[in-house]
């Protein structure tokens, strides 16, 4: 998918992309495949369509532990067609997206959140993020 997305064959990501959907509604992974999409069609709709994954990313956190979509979305989002990420780096792509249209205040607003929310986690990250909050943020 993602080369289709690359290559410029837009069309085929979006049937991909809905055939994930059809196939499982609560995966975050077409919701963040579709904001890759249109982010590389420059289209605001990236940042709903990113913050839909972060939504269907933690609700899956939310379900029973013996569920197995629960170990499944504990650490990274997983996807039949590419490799796994980390919900910190959902976050930072939906910044970078905020700083793409122009949004610098919702930017550095995305940046504290990531710093606070993820404090324990973003041990090789926290430079880069008090480094992007200092260049970038009043």
């Amino acid at each position: 998918l993602r080369f289709y997305i690359r290559n410029g064959e837009y069309d085929q990501a979006l049937t991909d992309i809905k055939k994930i959907r059809d196939y499982d509604p609560e995966s975050p992974e077409s919701y963040y495949l579709e904001s890759l999409l249109n982010s590389k069609l420059n289209k605001i709709k990236s940042i709903s369509d990113i913050t839909l994954a972060i939504e269907k990313y933690k609700n899956g956190l939310k379900e029973d532990f013996s569920d197995n979509k629960y170990w499944l979305y504990k650490d990274y989002m997983s996807f039949v067609y590419s490799d796994r990420i980390r919900l910190i780096d959902i976050y930072l792509e939906r910044a970078n997206l905020y700083k793409k249209f122009g949004d610098e205040n919702q930017y550095c607003i995305e940046l504290e959140e990531i710093q606070n929310d993820f404090n324990s986690e973003i041990k090789t990250e926290k430079g880069l993020i008090t480094k992007l909050i200092l260049e970038n943020c009043n």
